[in-house]
């Protein structure tokens, strides 16, 4: 179970990497910085699948949460969404290793 957090946590970071790089790459390219948001990297790699999650979710969930809580979401630079949760998965079996010894026992009674 840790190798697979741990695998999934490393390729996030390559991702958040990947986007960074990207991102250096405009820089020297055009002289401008200019983060890519969340959205825009979603559309750009499937932009049907952000249409229709916006469709499901403003129609069997509510608008105002696709309003006010999914769609200022999608204004978050792309590289912290990969990187953040990355770096925690990553971080997560050392911790928990250290919070619960490997002689600790899980018992059901």
């Amino acid at each position: 179970m840790s190798l697979a957090v741990r695998v999934l946590g490393w390729s996030l970071l390559l991702a958040a990497v990947a986007i960074m790089g990207r991102e250096l790459y405009l820089l020297a390219d055009t002289g401008k910085m200019r983060l890519l948001s969340w959205g825009e990297f979603w559309y750009s790699l499937h932009p049907a699948s952000l249409n229709l999650y916006q469709a499901v979710v403003e129609r069997y969930v509510s608008q105002a949460f696709w309003d006010n809580v999914l769609a200022p979401m999608l204004l978050w630079d792309a590289f912290l969404v990969f990187a953040v949760p990355g770096a925690v998965l990553v971080a997560l079996p050392r911790v928990i290793r250290i919070i619960l010894p490997p002689d600790t026992e899980f018992r059901r009674d």
